[in-house]
């Protein structure tokens, strides 16, 4: 488990790095999408499957919203699949968006969509006055949840099956 952890992390470092080359280039930011689920979950086929369903989603929602998408780029690594959008809308109104989509559609909850500006500066929410994302299960700031460790697998996996639609357990 200690070498599968390596590589997460080795791909984690490079996809920030890739990050910040691609939000140099960008018109007006960069969206960030990747799962928010357990990590035993996030390079199972049938969750790489319900990424790209549900970013297709995100592309035609911003799309309604008139955000032209300048460049889309699929990484695939051992933390899971991201997806990358060059927009042409400002960081802040992007991550207003983002944070309605994440918020209020049905697959939201279980997407993480981050904002950098192309300064290489990460949009929060709390910059915009907004409230810290709340976990999947309870009304808990997800982080606390996470860090903490506050859920059973087996509750993860009731919600994620109750929020996706996808069978976990037999």
């Amino acid at each position: 488990m200690e070498k599968k952890m390596e590589k997460v992390l080795a791909d984690r470092e490079a996809r920030w790095r890739l990050r910040l080359k691609e939000a140099a280039l960008s018109r007006g930011c960069l969206i960030t999408a990747t799962l928010r689920i357990p990590f035993e979950y996030r390079t199972s086929r049938i969750f790489v499957r319900f990424m790209k369903k549900t970013c297709r989603f995100l592309c035609r929602e911003l799309a309604m919203r008139k955000v032209c998408i300048d460049k889309k780029t699929w990484v695939m690594g051992n933390d899971g699949p991201a997806l990358f959008l060059l927009v042409d809308k400002c960081p802040e109104y992007t991550k207003g968006l983002c944070v309605e989509f994440e918020e209020k559609t049905p697959y939201g909850k279980v997407l993480d969509l981050d904002i950098m500006d192309r300064n290489g500066m990460v949009v929060s929410r709390e910059q915009l006055g907004l409230t810290a994302r709340k976990c999947f299960i309870c009304d808990n700031p997800a982080a606390v949840c996470s860090s903490r460790k506050m859920h059973s697998p087996e509750e993860l996996a009731e919600a994620l099956e109750k929020i996706t639609g996808i069978r976990l357990c037999n």
